[in-house]
């Protein structure tokens, strides 16, 4: 090989190597980002948000209504994709004796989710219950950081769910 050749072979090889430690070192910071921002929901979820669902779902119980409280990591599942780290409050009016199993994802109720992208926990409705007929379920549109969620923000956007749940019966 030509020495003239070899230099531009080791500039094109120099830059790509530079390019690509950039972009590992972006990555790298962003996943220190992702951590730490699933590291302080997960405080949250611990120290906010479920203690306030457990009273919530405690007290639909004894009003006669099933209400229980699952949640989620933030962990690849079966196919590989990545789903945000959670808390739902599932609420099933009028039905005490409602079992959770198999049912997770068609039951009214109340969630925080953690979203990476953004890093930011959205709240999710859902007004929709086997039997109810009808009802709706999306995003409310409110966005937090993990500081910005404390007790009086996690009641008052339970209390607006249970109120949309509860009208829809």
């Amino acid at each position: 090989m030509k020495d003239e050749t070899r230099k531009k072979l080791n500039d094109v090889l120099g830059k790509y190597d530079a390019s690509q430690q950039f972009a590992s070192k972006e990555a790298d910071e962003r996943n220190a980002e992702e951590d730490a921002f699933l590291a302080a929901f997960y405080d949250r979820r611990l120290t906010v948000i479920k203690p306030a669902m457990e009273i919530f779902a405690k007290r639909l119980r004894d009003r006669g209504h099933g209400a229980f409280v699952t949640e989620e990591n933030d962990a690849p599942d079966a196919e590989a994709r990545v789903g945000g780290a959670s808390i739902r409050l599932h609420v099933f009016p009028g039905d005490p004796q409602a079992s959770h199993a198999g049912r997770l994802h068609d039951t009214a109720g109340i969630s925080f989710i953690a979203t990476t992208s953004g890093n930011k926990v959205s709240i999710h409705v859902s007004t929709i219950y086997p039997g109810s007929g009808s009802g709706s379920a999306g995003d409310t549109g409110a966005k937090y950081s993990p500081d910005q969620i404390n007790s009086e923000v996690v009641e008052e956007a339970i209390i607006d769910a249970l109120t949309k749940i509860f009208a829809e019966d």
